[in-house]
């Protein structure tokens, strides 16, 4: 039981983090479904719909589960996740938003609605989180 209790503490200690693993998680898990999910731009929809795509969003959801009960101890482990889903939400609201104004493919909307929100958790977690100190 010990280990339990430990491990429901760091989860309550670092809700957010949870919260955005989970999301970007989803997301891949989503599109690893969806095979023809981006059909903007046209050159690059095989680049996009690309599983290899899918399965990193997957593992930045599996890292952030990893981070949190492990405890969240480290500040650089804590920055390479919060950089790393900021540029692949940045990236999927920017196709997602392309999808709508090319196609008219208005349900995509409430999919970049969802990715900003992931985006703006990140953006407070990042504003929460303490630095690298520096010698």
């Amino acid at each position: 039981m010990n280990e339990v209790t430990k491990l429901w503490k760091n989860v309550k200690q670092n809700p957010l983090h949870l919260i955005i693993g989970l999301m970007i998680f989803l997301s891949g898990s989503f599109l690893l479904l969806c095979d023809d999910f981006f059909l903007w731009p046209p050159e690059w929809t095989n680049v996009f719909n690309n599983d290899l795509i899918d399965a990193i969003a997957i593992v930045i959801g599996v890292f952030y589960f990893a981070y949190v009960l492990a405890g969240a101890n480290s500040p650089l482990a804590n920055i390479c996740l919060l950089t790393a889903s900021a540029f692949l939400l940045t990236i999927l609201i920017v196709l997602e938003i392309g999808c709508v104004l090319a196609f008219q493919n208005y349900p995509l909307v409430m999919a970049a609605i969802y990715q900003l929100g992931a985006l703006l958790l990140v953006q407070v977690c990042a504003s929460r989180s303490p630095g690298l100190k520096r010698k």
